[in-house]
């Protein structure tokens, strides 16, 4: 708590991630009633890239406030950062899509169907790496790297060094997440569903901790069963929030290189 100046400081990060993931899930919200209504493929992956590369931008501001707080010296010129920004997110875009495709096409593709034996173990990696691989290029972003690529490849490079601090970190965040989703299916009948070739979009899209949370409001009217749901849902949230503070502030000691395991 001292290393990172977090002392004190825990409510005003936790606010800070909830007030955004508010804002995130509202847009994403109206994002999900008007693409019922986008008549044309291509305009609708137009609109979810734009949606992505805006708010990937957001919250590399919403980082920025860790990486300043931890380091507690200089200033970033976020405007400077926002185009190399929009290249690496533009890039996990078409990452995520075309894979998350390719699979969507083999698998309805008959002659082509053995390749889901290649393309599913992939999309696997791609859900458990997206989170550590984004956090890293954003901290490269902010430090004033400006080469996508080479963003890219020097991010998974800290991931392939610092393996177990990524894998573990990580492993207790999403255990989290597999209690509450346990706790959904075993107390309301809520399963967590996982199907790669969709998983790898929404681990882009619905990694929102209060995402179940606004999906489940917009029907309580409807069902009074889904009171305690979004109740439930709520308090994950908060959760999440406090701990995804020690999360984004542990990834950025390990960019830093101090913690190795």
């Amino acid at each position: 708590m001292s290393f990172t100046n977090m002392k004190g400081q825990i409510k005003n990060l936790a606010l800070l991630l909830l007030l955004f993931s508010f804002l995130y899930c509202s847009a994403y919200s109206l994002l999900d009633r008007m693409i019922y209504y986008i008549p044309y493929t291509f305009i609708f992956y137009f609109i979810l890239y734009v949606f992505v590369v805006l708010f990937g931008y957001i919250h590399m501001i919403i980082l920025y406030q860790f990486v300043k707080r931890k380091r507690d010296h200089g200033e970033v010129d976020l405007k400077a950062c926002k185009g190399p920004m929009i290249l690496v997110q533009s890039c996990f875009f078409f990452i995520m899509c075309f894979t998350s495709l390719a699979s969507y096409y083999c698998m309805v593709n008959k002659a082509l169907s053995f390749l889901q034996y290649l393309i599913v173990p992939i999309l696997i990696l791609l859900v458990l790496l997206y989170i550590p691989w984004q956090l890293f290029a954003t901290f490269e972003v902010l430090d004033g790297k400006k080469k996508p690529i080479h963003i890219l490849k020097s991010s998974l490079g800290t991931i392939k060094n610092h393996y177990q601090s990524v894998f573990y970190s990580f492993l207790f965040v999403a255990l989290i997440g597999v209690i509450y989703h346990g706790i959904m299916d075993v107390a309301f009948g809520i399963p967590m569903q996982f199907v790669p070739t969709s998983a790898v979009m929404d681990v882009m899209l619905k990694s929102n901790p209060f995402l179940t949370m606004f999906e489940f409001f917009g029907n309580v009217m409807d069902s009074v069963n889904l009171v305690l749901p979004v109740i439930v849902s709520f308090v994950y949230g908060v959760i999440m929030c406090v701990v995804l503070c020690f999360y984004y502030m542990f990834m950025i000691c390990v960019y830093d290189e101090d913690i190795k395991l």
